[in-house]
């Protein structure tokens, strides 16, 4: 009897924990909307201007910002970033913001751009 409560009782938490660890080499998923943030002097504030979107499936993205989408493929780092390989945003690394689930911070050689789902 008391086999069958431990099996019943640790399965479920050993089979959660090793989903989590899966789902988070995996990088993000989905379509996530970019925007820059670029300060106005004359008026003292800031404006956004939207970036186009990335969307990320199957270990590659595709970004939608020009006439032509741009394609790449992604490698996973720590933490939940990823690093963006060809296309467009080559080198380019697309981090988690902390405290703010669904939104990342993509940054490249030549800018800085939020992103959010």
């Amino acid at each position: 009897m008391n086999r069958r409560f431990a099996l019943a009782v640790f399965l479920p938490i050993l089979a959660a924990c090793s989903q989590g660890s899966a789902a988070a080499g995996a990088g993000p998923q989905g379509r996530f909307g970019c925007t820059q943030s670029v300060y106005d002097s004359g008026s003292g504030m800031y404006q956004f201007q939207p970036r186009g979107y990335v969307e990320f499936s199957g270990g590659g993205y595709v970004y939608r910002g020009f006439e032509n989408p741009s394609e790449g493929r992604i490698e996973a780092g720590a933490n939940g970033a990823v690093t963006l390989r060809g296309g467009y945003l080559d080198g380019g690394e697309f981090v988690p913001m902390d405290d703010r689930p669904g939104q990342y911070t993509l940054t490249t050689p030549g800018f800085r751009w939020s992103c959010k789902a």
